[in-house]
């Protein structure tokens, strides 16, 4: 019976606009992280922060297109609000403004199930980001850059380089769009990024000994790269498993040309004639 009424529901809206052509859009944002700070969804979506965006596209035809977007992202971190009393102990955090690029392929799901379309549609997305990222943290209240100081060795003889504040993803997602009119409509869309770096959070390996720190990076390297004076050596962070950003979007979509009703593809088929002599 449930099947039936949503079956039912989607035909209701059979006989409407399909999105084919240009389209643009801007909405709100909210982001989150998954890393070596975070160690379940709880925490996961307790440190989500707002953000925006804008995007642009061209639906090839009633299935496929493609978008690029940017988005003006937050994320963060913090040991402290964790359950775990080692992670309390380690009591690292971190923030980080993101600036993400998307290309991403675009797959409408509803049209492949009914011919006639619908106002309502799901999509499926995949593609590739490119993103700035710039890890901060406090020290007496003032936001100081992590990367500069090197708080896992990086740029002392011996240990890695300094990382790069740029990389790449791997871009997965799902969408629902609402037609509102032949102009416009409403959408939501969820992007999961699968990053190139592990410092997205400025954590990645081992605690380097305070001392050495200290005298070749720096006090501050020292005071906010290894804050429980742990060994040298000892775990800091997983090497192993790279950083993920999120993000959920709402969007108002406005479409260049005028959308298609779904029934004129139909219509537009020439007919044959008599011959008139």
């Amino acid at each position: 019976m449930l099947r039936a009424n949503f079956i039912l529901f989607i035909l209701l809206y059979s006989q409407i606009a399909i999105p084919q052509g240009l389209f643009a859009g801007l909405g709100m944002s909210a982001s989150n992280y998954s890393g070596d700070l975070t160690r379940d969804n709880k925490a996961i979506i307790r440190q989500t922060s707002p953000g925006f965006g804008f995007h642009g596209g061209y639906m090839l035809d009633r299935f496929f297109g493609f978008r690029i977007g940017y988005e003006h992202l937050q994320v963060k971190a913090n040991d402290a609000i964790s359950d775990a009393e080692w992670q309390k102990k380690r009591n690292l955090n971190f923030s980080s403004i993101i600036h993400s690029a998307d290309l991403t392929a675009i797959v409408e799901i509803i049209p492949l199930i009914l011919p006639q379309g619908s106002r309502f549609n799901l999509q499926l997305t995949g593609g590739y980001s490119y993103f700035h990222f710039n890890p901060q943290g406090y020290w007496n209240g003032t936001k100081i850059s992590l990367r500069d100081l090197g708080t896992e060795g990086q740029g002392m003889p011996g240990y890695k380089p300094k990382y790069n504040l740029h990389s790449d993803a791997v871009t997965l997602g799902a969408g629902a769009r609402y037609t509102l009119s032949q102009h416009w409509s409403l959408q939501g869309l969820l992007l999961m990024r699968k990053t190139n770096t592990d410092y997205l959070d400025d954590l990645s390996s081992n605690y380097v000994d305070y001392n050495t720190l200290e005298r070749q990076n720096g006090t501050l390297a020292a005071a906010l790269g290894n804050k429980i004076n742990a060994p040298g050596g000892s775990q800091r962070g997983n090497p192993v498993d790279n950083d993920w950003y999120q993000s959920v979007s709402v969007q108002l979509v406005y479409h260049l040309m005028p959308q298609r009703k779904s029934h004129e593809h139909l219509s537009q088929k020439k007919l044959l004639h008599c011959p008139k002599f």
